[in-house]
């Protein structure tokens, strides 16, 4: 079996609510179908006549629809498995107990990596178990790639 490429696209927040913080998502895709993905995506977000980053914080009265029907059209890849969703956050009941200062330095290092490491099932999904190598590459975002 052929090792397969695959793209985690992630964001997070790390914002401090009342009863949740470090809110962290990610949208994992197989590489083949970047390319696709990206203009189906891009072209609706044209269609509907957004042409910033979409942010719900930066919503209007007349964008509210459309923000909608975009979140719409992207769950229909989510329902037909192209795009694979995970979110993570913390409860703020639940206190970590015993970290170090190094520990609280590195809270988003440390929090993004056991988000990739455990969210998206990557240690199961080369069918012949074999070793595999992953890498991550932060891009800055370019006039062709999607911006959510």
């Amino acid at each position: 079996m052929m090792l397969q490429s695959l793209i985690i696209y992630c964001d997070e927040s790390d914002d401090k609510g009342e009863f949740y913080s470090h809110f962290y998502g990610g949208a994992l895709i197989h590489a083949r179908d970047q390319s696709t993905l990206t203009e189906l995506l891009n072209t609706k977000k044209a269609d509907l006549n957004i042409h910033s980053e979409m942010k719900w914080d930066r919503v209007t009265a007349s964008y509210k629809d459309k923000y909608i029907e975009f979140i719409k059209y992207y769950f229909e890849f989510v329902r037909d498995g192209r795009i694979k969703l995970r979110v993570m956050f913390t409860q703020n009941i639940n206190q970590a107990r015993g970290l170090t200062d190094e520990h609280i330095g590195n809270d988003y290092f440390l929090l993004y990596y056991q988000f990739i490491k455990h969210s998206f099932g990557l240690r199961y999904c080369n069918g012949n178990y074999e070793r595999h190598q992953g890498h991550i590459t932060p891009r800055r975002r370019s006039a062709n790639q999607l911006q959510i």
